[in-house]
């Protein structure tokens, strides 16, 4: 019908506008982007066609694992009973999920460059604001130089930037560009880079040097030069900016020392801090059946507990109110193995998108290297910043693949 039709394409224009809003504010508000990835769903309840959605869904098994997934990480809360992030975030961090598919149905391929280059502008307007406080020109939130991350938590903007500076880099590398665009998009990788160490958030380097070898790989192939130049280019970024940049320096020097107060036993660090949660949440998935650990915050408050007595801790409150640093471990200790192994199928399907377009693909392999390897320091996919970013980004690359 024609007037159903046009009712349908208002709707997929308005969601599109949506999605270039979201890409333009992830590096901006984490509840601003939450709050339009809802209103995103709600329109396409509203408005769209539900058969053709199920047609398309049918056609992407990444989709239907996906699905599967949020839908049994939904139903884990009804027999584990606690979350160790609170139930009414569980429940919102899972629906934000359902966005993914949605967009893939709604979007069209050619319009994924378009929401890139939204993403891209957000991002320099962080970053004008973060250069503003770094040079003292003004503050925000209370902060200036010593905490150049104006908008977001500097853990989740430092995976944000190392995303946006490899993505500069593989556009750099591309023939597809003029010399003066990639002129500009040096310049503007150079300063993205250039932040990254100067907020001395260690995950978001290691990010972006596994990132960089990546790359180097893809671009170059398997040759042992593609591994010789990227591991080059990423110990002589490493040197000079430690060397001229005396916070990064400081960093590195703190970071070694914890990594030998360790090997000596001494966990009385932010780095030993991290390997109590680890042991603990170890502790608890290896007595967990296939679906369950049992009641979450308790099972894991003991296990916390036990870890800290026998590691004789003396910031014992500080550790306990934590939460399992690690993305695989909470997953394993919210909804058992079954939960763990349907995200990482779901993680090795989107790794492996077989995406049309050379240049997303080699995106999409960066992008999902580095989430996979942040993903063990911190769990960035149940709430902030880098959940909208995977929302957004998964939906572009999975839309390219089918």
């Amino acid at each position: 019908m024609p007037e159903r039709d046009t009712i349908t394409s208002i709707y997929t224009k308005t969601i599109y506008y949506m999605t270039l809003l979201l890409a333009f504010v992830t590096p901006l508000s984490w509840q601003g982007s939450r709050a339009l990835i809802v209103l995103i769903i709600i329109i396409w309840i509203a408005g769209l066609d539900y058969k053709g959605f199920f047609e398309r869904i049918k056609n992407s098994l990444v989709l239907i694992f996906l699905l599967l997934f949020v839908l049994y990480e939904i139903s884990a809360i009804f027999w584990t009973q606690t979350s160790l992030m609170g139930e009414e975030t569980y429940f919102t961090n899972y629906f934000l999920w359902f966005a993914i598919p949605i967009l893939v149905t709604t979007l069209k391929r050619e319009q994924a460059g378009s929401v890139i280059m939204a993403f891209l502008a957000g991002m320099l307007v962080s970053e004008i604001a973060a250069y503003g406080m770094f040079f003292e020109l003004w503050t925000i939130n209370g902060h200036s130089k010593e905490y150049p991350s104006p908008f977001i938590y500097h853990a989740h903007y430092s995976l944000l930037m190392a995303f946006a500076a490899l993505l500069l880099l593989n556009r750099i590398f591309s023939r597809g560009y003029s010399l003066t665009e990639k002129l500009l998009m040096g310049m503007f990788f150079v300063a993205i880079s250039g932040n990254l160490f100067i907020l001395q958030e260690n995950i978001g380097q290691l990010a972006f040097i596994v990132g960089i070898i990546v790359a180097g790989i893809v671009h170059i192939r398997l040759r042992p030069m593609a591994l010789f130049t990227s591991v080059f280019f990423v110990v002589s970024v490493l040197l000079i900016t430690y060397y001229t940049t005396p916070m990064f320096a400081k960093r590195v020097d703190t970071a070694i020392a914890d990594i030998k107060k360790m090997e000596q036993g001494n966990l009385n660090s932010p780095w030993g801090i991290r390997m109590v949660h680890l042991k603990a949440g170890w502790e608890t998935v290896k007595n967990a059946s296939l679906f369950r650990t049992g009641e979450v915050k308790q099972v894991v408050t003991e296990n916390i507990g036990m870890t800290v007595k026998k590691s004789n801790l003396s910031n014992q409150k500080h550790t306990i109110e934590h939460h399992i640093h690690n993305q695989y471990l909470m997953i394993a200790i919210q909804s058992g193995l079954v939960g763990l192994g349907l995200f990482l199928t779901v993680l090795l399907g989107l790794l492996w998108l077989p995406v049309r377009d050379v240049e997303l693909r080699q995106v999409a392999v960066v992008f999902y290297t580095i989430i996979a390897v942040s993903l063990f320091a911190d769990t960035f996919l149940s709430t902030g910043p880098v959940l909208p970013l995977f929302i957004l980004f998964t939906s572009l690359f999975t839309l390219a693949a089918i």
